[in-house]
């Protein structure tokens, strides 16, 4: 297992953990306010793991294109959700992560596996 992959492990299953939890607030038999807020943390929480598991599998080779595919979503809509990933967050530009600054995530991974950690923004 590379840095790369318990990175992602890490964040996917905090996302995971906090859906779960806010699922769990959620159930009741008749909807209240709270209900409403909690299933709204729940779904905040399953885009940020969707998030995370799209970088992972951009990192590992597929294209932005199959990655919209594999998640039902736009193409365009996947590099700003790339940005907001803790995987590829340093490599965004302007809110977008780009086929260029991919190509280089996954160079800097090639380069050492076993120590990935993404780049460190300048700015």
């Amino acid at each position: 297992m590379t840095h790369h992959d318990s990175a992602i492990e890490s964040q996917l299953a905090a996302a995971i953990a906090a859906a779960r939890e806010a699922l769990d607030r959620a159930e009741t038999e008749r909807p209240t306010s709270e209900t409403v807020i909690a299933l709204r943390e729940a779904t905040d929480a399953v885009a940020s793991a969707l998030n995370e598991a799209m970088a992972g599998v951009v990192l590992d080779g597929a294209s932005v294109r199959q990655v919209a595919a594999f998640a039902r979503l736009a193409p365009n809509t996947v590099p700003s959700r790339l940005s907001n990933s803790a995987l590829l967050a340093d490599y965004a530009e302007d809110g977008k992560v780009s086929g260029d600054a991919i190509v280089r995530a996954r160079y800097d991974q090639a380069r050492n596996p076993m120590s990935f950690t993404p780049r460190r923004s300048t700015t």
